[in-house]
Formats: structure tokens, C-alpha cells, sequence
């Protein structure tokens, strides 16, 4: 992968790149859901009551607040735990540079266990509601998708303060 990085456009051609296939799916999802005559439970927004999540019932407005709320907030928490604490995993724990190795010495040992422990747990945690929230409904992915930009923009900006 480090020789893709090499020069400051590469990284900017291969977003190009991934953009042109987002659209290029996104074209394909619409072209083929128009062709299609019976249209299933996920293209519905609001409480139903066959909105399910991991056997909860979403059938009234308290409830579905209730799941866009937490998912707004377990976004934000998702955001963090991929764009701070693992990098500083990754930067920190696992760089077996010169320099790391005298950052590692004053770093309490199971301070590191436990950051490394709970950013593995929360990942495997955030998957398993994550997807069948995102299987559920189409609103629940616009309300995932908007909230993991806007928190990834403020993360962007702030790093880049």
C-alpha cells in the first residue's frame, strides 16, 4: 500500500477513483430498483410494526427516536473509536520505531491492554448492531450515512487545526 501513497496525488486519484464506483453502484441500485415491481419493507420510513432491530419492536415514534438517537450517538462513538483510537494504536502501540519504543516506556502497560481490549470489543459490538440496523430501513442508512459524514468532517477539521 506505501507505494500508492508515494506523491500527494496518488491518495486524491484513487478518492477520484472510488467516487466514479460509488456512482457507478449508485447508478446501478437505481436503474435496477426502478425496474423492479414489488418494492420490499426496507424502502419504508418511520416506526413499523415489522421494524425489528436485534428483537426489538420499532412500531411507535418514542421507540424510532429513541433508535435514531442512538444511532446518532454510536456514530459519533464509531468515528472516534476509527479515527483516533485505532490510528493511535497503529502510530503508537504497534510502530516499532525508535521513537515509539521511548513513548511505549512511559505508557502504563495496562492502560495500552485496555484501550487495544475495549477498541476491539467496541468494533465487534458497533458490527453486530450496525448491520441489522442498516438492514432494517432506508432511512436508517441516510441517518447513519449523514451522521458519519458530519462527524468525520469535524474530526477532519479538527486534526487538520
Amino acid at each position: 500500500m506505501y507505494f500508492l501513497l508515494q506523491n500527494d496525488d496518488k491518495p486524491l486519484n484513487l478518492s477520484r477513483i472510488t467516487t466514479f464506483w460509488i456512482m457507478l453502484i449508485l447508478s446501478f441500485i437505481i436503474i435496477m430498483l426502478n425496474k423492479e415491481q414489488n418494492l420490499n419493507n426496507f424502502y419504508r420510513i418511520g416506526p413499523q410494526s415489522d421494524l425489528v432491530i436485534l428483537g426489538i419492536i420499532f412500531d411507535n415514534y418514542y421507540k424510532y427516536f429513541g433508535l435514531i438517537l442512538f444511532s446518532i450517538v454510536n456514530t459519533c462513538i464509531r468515528n472516534i473509536n476509527h479515527n483516533i483510537i485505532i490510528p493511535w494504536i497503529t502510530l503508537n502501540i504497534q510502530n516499532n520505531s525508535h521513537d515509539s519504543f521511548r513513548y511505549k516506556r512511559i505508557l502504563k502497560p495496562y492502560h495500552i491492554y485496555e484501550i487495544t481490549t475495549t477498541a476491539t470489543i467496541y468494533n465487534w459490538f458497533d458490527w453486530l448492531i450496525y448491520i441489522n440496523i442498516l438492514l432494517a430501513q432506508i432511512d436508517l442508512v441516510f441517518i447513519e450515512f449523514t451522521t458519519d459524514i458530519i462527524i468525520g468532517t469535524i474530526i477532519t477539521y479538527t486534526y487538520l487545526k
